[in-house]
């Protein structure tokens, strides 16, 4: 099964891939770190910053196509709605919303579902560093991008906040009453 977990910088995306590893005894693994690899073998003069980002993009196509050909357990913290929602926001470039396409082509028939972590607007600036890549007056637009994506995407969802120390799942769509029934007995274990 393929988690994704997504939601704005602050929301506590993290602490909820830590506890659903405990709970699950699936590994965590940050798409940035993916990404990362990609963008080092990448370094020379030779390649453009236009050349670096498709290959960023590209990497979460490729990662959505070894999902589908190795179908193995993980909880992504990431994965391409953030693509989506951030470069809309940061305006830094253009998305190809073609390639969102072709990624949930791929994912669309396979056991994926995607934990979207909301919190209070005032919350999440709260918790807000200097040195963060949002900034604080991003935050909004931002979660505006995150609910633009959910209405378009074909991938199932759970949306989720955090009340008083207990994860509650707020809505989701596309889901199974099996599914539903799954991420209530899930959340059940985060919250022992």
């Amino acid at each position: 099964m393929l988690i994704i977990v997504e939601g704005s910088d602050r929301v506590g995306k993290s602490t909820f891939c830590e506890k659903l590893s405990k709970a699950l005894k699936f590994p965590v693994m940050q798409i940035t770190s993916f990404k990362k690899i990609i963008k080092e073998i990448l370094p020379s003069p030779m390649y453009t910053v236009r050349d670096r980002e498709i290959w960023s993009d590209s990497a979460d196509f490729t990662f959505a196509e070894m999902y589908k050909n190795l179908k193995f357990d993980v909880i992504l913290d990431r994965f391409y709605p953030s693509n989506f929602a951030y470069v809309a926001v940061k305006k830094e470039r253009h998305f190809d919303l073609r390639l969102l396409k072709k990624i949930e082509d791929l994912l669309i028939e396979e056991d994926v579902l995607i934990f979207y972590l909301q919190e209070d607007v005032e919350v999440i600036k709260s918790r807000f560093a200097s040195e963060d890549y949002l900034k604080v007056n991003e935050i909004e637009p931002l979660i505006e991008e995150y609910e633009k994506f959910l209405k378009w995407t074909r991938i199932r969802y759970a949306c989720i906040k955090n009340v008083d120390g207990k994860y509650k799942m707020l809505r989701s769509s596309l889901i199974s009453d099996g599914c539903r029934e799954r991420i209530y007995i899930t959340l059940e274990k985060i919250n022992e």
